[in-house]
């Protein structure tokens, strides 16, 4: 399978191509990748094109993408969305993933924290090991 790649043409005639993150570009800058995968933003977009430049784009460097237009770099963006839509859903579903096992451990130790309660203030409700007993 090879490295996805799109070919844009922005205002002005000016060809750029867009290709797919290598592994190297998401491990050392996953943190940052993952912003930009909670939604777009022209600050972390310039951040991390500053960043990943060299490696993903063809045809325009830092400072000419500091010359581009809001509508110009949203453009580039959703070419940079569309050739790592895997990566991105990815960063979306192990945040969702994260955020699902943050809630559940609230809730246990809710539920923990209620038990530990009534049996504080019952001290007689405390289960003791004859009244426990393993199934049949």
């Amino acid at each position: 399978m090879a490295r996805k790649k799109l070919q844009m043409e922005l205002d002005e005639g000016r060809k750029i191509t867009i290709k797919e993150l290598k592994l190297r570009d998401i491990a050392e800058n996953g943190k940052l990748l993952g912003e930009l995968a909670k939604g777009f933003s022209l600050e972390k977009l310039q951040e991390i094109l500053q960043i990943i430049l060299p490696s993903c784009f063809e045809g325009i460097d830092h400072a000419e993408l500091m010359e581009l237009a809001p509508s110009e770099i949203k453009t580039i963006w959703e070419g940079f969305e569309q050739v790592n839509a895997v990566f991105l859903d990815t960063v979306s579903y192990q945040e969702s993933k994260t955020l699902l096992l943050k809630v559940v451990a609230t809730e246990i130790k809710k539920i923990h924290t209620s038990i530990q309660t009534a049996l504080a203030e019952n001290p007689t409700t405390q289960p003791n090991s004859s009244s426990i007993s393993a199934p049949a």
